[in-house]
Order: structure tokens, then sequence, then C-alpha cells
């Protein structure tokens, strides 16, 4: 059935041109995955999907840390953290900020407390007092939002005192790369940078290239093609707004390695951060100056040749809307002190679960392919080797994006890829812009998206603008699947009831443990016992007569006796149905990250003990015993 719905949709709704260029995709089609999603899954959904010729793929990752990407992206040529959790065992001092590391991540909290141990300086910056100040040698209750003077602050006192690590600086950075006269900064032009287009609204960075280089030399273009090349740029979508490597450039930076040259980045640096004063960032950040210095003095001492410190971040700056900003900031302090790519330093980008930063790198996300390379964009990209000439620079790791794009090709394609046919090039479907889970609820609440993959993500909770997302999804009914998880999503059900009368029979399962859901469960297993005081504050929740009062059917199960009972009762239904199983409260829901002793005791219990497997394997072993013996040739079996 899912098969020949997307079968169906992606006939309907193919795309092989828009606005006069190629594109070979389906808006139809759109997926959204969770944060649980292991990198072998997100590699096959990328996969299939772009075979498909769907290009809305996406992932949790845009919801949590696309201030990340574009951050991290612009300042190392990747959007990933910098550093393993591991090597914070390391650091000298410890920067969070935007994160209460001991709370939201307490496993990898303890290689802060290792570091800790070993002598290191712990720094929280936070409104708030949490666990993790309650841990660090220095608590800094800042204002919220206030984090880019904050951390201008600690820039402009590192430049001005001369603290930064000159020979890192002077060697691996772009610090004596002289910037073309064309550049103008937020001083001269009353807040505004250098090329900006009023009509268009976004900025053209044709201005913003050091002196020597050029980028897309290959394009000479008119009018015309300019406007529509600075509207795509508008919109995101290109590996220099996405952090896969950055703009390709082609020529030989002009540098001055004394450092003393009026445009050369290391002295732009000084002017624009020449704003943020102690006593500025005090009125701005609410800050003492006293607490404001002792922190600088701090990172400054911890930081050098012998002595490294570390940031981490989480949701807390990635969820505003200057995120990247804030990011981009902490970016240009570590290589000021050169703490990226030395133990102990780096920036941490914290993530939710392990296997959300493996869904970025490999990629479910509908601007990159596997490895952080740049998805084909329609107006650059009409082929292989203008998709190369456009995005790879000359030196660097990205230097052989070629090689790594046509070992994707081949590791995709196999035989098919060859040199003669562009390594099957013209197979990837095109992006003309944002194509992101927002842009996604709003092609769905216009009509045209039609079809919507949830691989363990609940947009109508998870994302923002819950109303929205919940009146985009319920376009979809009737023509695929509405994901539920909650009570939430029952009174969404009961709000567009009779849109969903007529249909198939629309069933609301429940598996009611009497517990609390599988995240305490995770944390019973770090916590060593199963059944803490703390994890059973929670009352029942009767979902099936909760479902009564909203207007929808309740049915209860609470035998495996009766499983077969209650799924007729559902499905002879003349509305939806919360379908709710009582089961074996000392029976844990597997969680994503289950412990292996949980799932070995899972699965004997469900192969050697049928007697205490409870409802669920019951159920599902009865009623397809009723399905399979109406099947030709199968008799009773």
């Amino acid at each position: 059935m899912v098969a020949d719905g997307v079968i169906e949709t992606r006939r309907a709704t193919w795309e092989w041109e828009s606005a006069g260029r190629r594109t070979r995709r389906t808006m139809g089609i759109a997926s959204l995955g969770c944060a649980t999603l292991d990198n072998e899954e997100n590699y096959l959904i990328k996969k299939l999907f772009t075979a498909l010729g769907i290009v809305q793929v996406e992932n949790q990752a845009r919801l949590c840390h696309s201030a990340t990407v574009a951050g991290l992206g612009t300042s190392f040529g990747r959007g990933g953290a910098t550093t393993c959790m591991q090597d914070l065992q390391h650091s000298d001092c410890i920067v969070i900020e935007g994160s209460s590391f001991a709370e939201a991540h307490p496993v990898g909290f303890q290689w802060v407390m290792e570091a800790k141990a070993r002598g290191a300086t712990l720094i929280h910056v936070d409104p708030r007092f949490t666990r993790t100040s309650a841990l660090a040698d220095i608590h800094v209750p800042l204002r919220a939002g206030s984090d880019i003077a904050f951390l201008g602050g600690i820039i402009r006192y590192v430049l001005e005192n001369e603290k930064w690590f000159r020979a890192y600086v002077l060697n691996y950075t772009n610090a004596s790369t002289i910037v073309t006269e064309e550049y103008e900064d937020t001083e001269d032009l009353g807040g505004l940078f250098a090329g900006l287009h009023d009509e268009q609204s976004a900025y053209e960075n044709d201005t913003w290239q050091y002196e020597g280089f050029q980028s897309h030399p290959e394009e000479q273009l008119e009018e015309q093609e300019y406007l529509e090349r600075l509207a795509t740029v508008k919109s995101p979508g290109h590996a220099e707004s996405h952090g896969s490597g950055g703009a390709g450039m082609h020529g030989s930076p002009h540098r001055d390695p004394s450092l003393r040259h009026p445009r050369c980045v290391l002295s732009l640096l000084r002017r624009h951060y020449a704003r943020y004063t102690p006593e500025q960032v005090e009125r701005t950040c609410g800050i003492p100056r006293g607490l404001f210095l002792r922190v600088c003095e701090t990172i400054t001492d911890r930081s050098g040749p012998d002595r490294t410190t570390a940031f981490a971040y989480a949701v807390g700056w990635t969820q505003h809307t200057v995120g990247s900003q804030f990011i981009r900031a902490a970016s240009v302090l570590q290589l000021l002190l050169g703490n990226i790519g030395r133990p102990g330093g780096g920036i941490q980008a914290l993530r939710g679960h392990a296997s959300i930063q493996g869904s970025t790198d490999v990629s479910t996300l509908f601007n990159l392919l596997p490895g952080y390379l740049p998805m084909p964009h329609a107006y650059d990209h009409p082929c292989l080797d203008q998709y190369v000439a456009g995005e790879e620079p000359e030196k660097g790791y990205w230097g052989d994006l070629r090689a790594y794009l046509v070992s994707l090709l081949k590791a995709w394609y196999g035989p098919a890829a060859r040199e003669d046919n562009d390594y099957s090039w013209d197979y990837l479907p095109r992006i003309t812009g944002s194509h992101s889970t927002y842009d996604t609820t709003m092609a769905q609440l216009d009509g045209a998206c039609r079809g919507y993959f949830l691989m363990g993500e609940n947009p109508a909770v998870g994302s923002a603008n819950a109303r929205m997302q919940r009146m985009a999804m319920a376009e979809l009914v009737g023509d695929g699947a509405f994901q539920m998880n909650g009570m939430n999503e029952m009174i969404t059900v009961k709000r567009y009831l009779d849109r969903l009368s007529g249909s198939a029979p629309f069933i609301f399962c429940v598996f009611n443990n009497q517990d609390l859901n599988q995240v305490t469960w995770e944390q019973r297993a770090m916590a060593g016992d199963p059944k803490y005081p703390g994890s059973q504050d929670i009352p029942d929740v009767p979902y099936s007569a909760h479902a009564g009062l909203l207007g929808l059917k309740g049915v209860l199960c609470e035998s495996p006796k009766k499983v077969g009972e209650a799924w007729d009762a559902a499905l002879a239904a003349d509305r939806p149905v919360v379908l709710e199983f009582k089961v074996d409260p000392e029976i844990a829901p597997i969680p994503p990250h289950t412990m292996t002793t949980q799932a070995k005791k899972a699965a004997k219990a469900m192969i050697h003990d049928p007697e205490r497997a409870g409802v669920t394997y019951k159920g599902m072993r009865q009623k397809l015993s009723q399905f399979t013996e109406h099947l030709p040739g199968r008799g009773h079996q």
C-alpha cells in the first residue's frame, strides 16, 4: 500500500524543469526523521529518497541544530562539532554556554568532571543557576540572548591585550589574508555590511572577497541572471550557507604576514569588535565588570601553546534567531586562542542523541549529500563539471570534492555510474532554494506536498508552531498515514473528526504499562535501579476513557485473551478509535538506546516464555492467525 502510494504520488507530482532549469524531482513527497535513527538507517533513507527524486528530506537536526551547520560550517568547512566528547577530559578550561550540560547530557558530563578532577576550570554562562552551575568554578548569570555581546567582549579583550596565539593564528587561520577594497563594515554603513541589494533584501557577497580570489569564475552574468542568482543566494541551499566546504574559490589570496595591513582579516576583526568594551558588556549582558574580566583572564590564561580551552553549547544557543552568530563568534574566539584541532580544545555542539550527529553527517537534510557534499542546485549545477567548478576550491580537504562525489555516485548506482555519463550525475534531483521541514509544512497547507514519511518524529508536538503543523498534516489524512504519539494528538483527531469520517478505520493504539515512558527507562538503566522512587511519581492515564470524552471511541483491553475482541471492536467502529492495551509494568518498552541486557530479556520473554510475553506478542499472533486463515492456500495454519 505504501509503495503504491509513493509511485502514484511521484508520478502525479513529477517535475522535470522549474523556471526553465532542469530539476528532475518531485515536490509532492517529503520526509522527517527523528534523532534516534542510526547512521545506516539515515544512509538508506537518503539513498532511497534521492533515487525517487525527493528533495524534501529532513531530520530533527533542522529543528535543534540548524544554526550549528551555518556557524561551524562557515568557520571550519563542516557543520559538526570539532571534537569528540571524550576529548573534554584533556581541557584546562571548559566554558559551557547555552546548555545545562550536567542535566541534559549526564553521560557525556563525566568527561567534564574528569577534566575538573585533573585541575580544569569550569565556567557556566547561563541566566539560571542550575546543577551545572553548582558544579562550576565560575557561574556567569547573563541576560538571555545577550551572548553576542558577551563573546564579542572576550574577543576584544583577547585582541586589545595581545592574548591571541600568534604562531597558530598566522599559520592556521585566514588572519593575514587581505580583503578587497570594496568590502565595508557596519561602522562604515550605519549597521549594514557592503553588498546589500535593497530590492531583493539580500546580501550579494561579491564584495566580501579576498584580494587575488574569485568565486564562481565560470559565470559572466547578465543582469537578469545576476538577479536570479541573487534570489537563490537569499534562499538557503548553497554550500557557503550550509557549511559543506564553503564557496568554491579560485586564485592565490594576497597576504600580509606582519598582520599590520589595514584590510587584513585581523585588522578588520580589531575594528569590528572594538565596540564591545567591558562597560558595554555590563550594560548589555548585566554582568558585573569584575566578573566579566575574571572570565576573560581565566580563558586566556588557560589557552595558548601549552594549554587549551573548550566551549560546549546546545539548544540554548541554536534556538535563538541569531544562534548561528553566537556559534560564529565562539568559533572566532577559539581560533584566535589556538584552541581548534588540539587536544582539549574545540567547540562541542551537544546533541540530544548520539545518532543525530550521524544524521547530519550522512545526511538526511535537503541541502546535503552524505559527507557534507552540497546538493546540486538547479541554477548553478546543470552538469557535474559545473558543480565541481562552482563548489570545489583549489586547495585543502575540499579540493578533492569531485573524487568524493564520484565515489558516492559509484556506491549508489554501481556499474551504471560511468565516466561517459558523468557517473549518473543526472539521476540526482536539484534544489532551487530552501526545502526545509518548515517549507514542507507550508507546501502541505498549499496542497503541493501530498505525502509525508514521519520516522520516529512528531512535528505536531516537537516542531515550532504546533497548530500549523497539525493543520498541515491534517491535509494529508486520507492520502497516507498520520503518526500519533500522545494525548495531544487525540485532540487533533477530534478537531478534524469531520474530515476523517468515511475514511479507512483510524486507530490510535496505546500500550499502557502504567508507568513512565521510555526516557525514564534509560534514566533507570543509568541509575542502576529499575524502580527508583522518582520514576514512579505519575498518575495512571485512562487513555480510552479520555477518548470517550472527546467524542472518539475508546476500547480498553486488559487481558491477552481479549485482544481479538478489542481489535474487532476497533475495526468495526464508525469513528476514530483509541485502542488501549494494559501491559506488564515490569517489562520495559524497548527504548531507542536500549541497554543490551534489556534487549536480551525482552527477546527471551518473547521467544522462550510465551506466558510472560504480554499482550503485544499474543495479540499480534492471534490477529495474524485470523488474517492469514483467509489467504489462498494457507488454510488454518
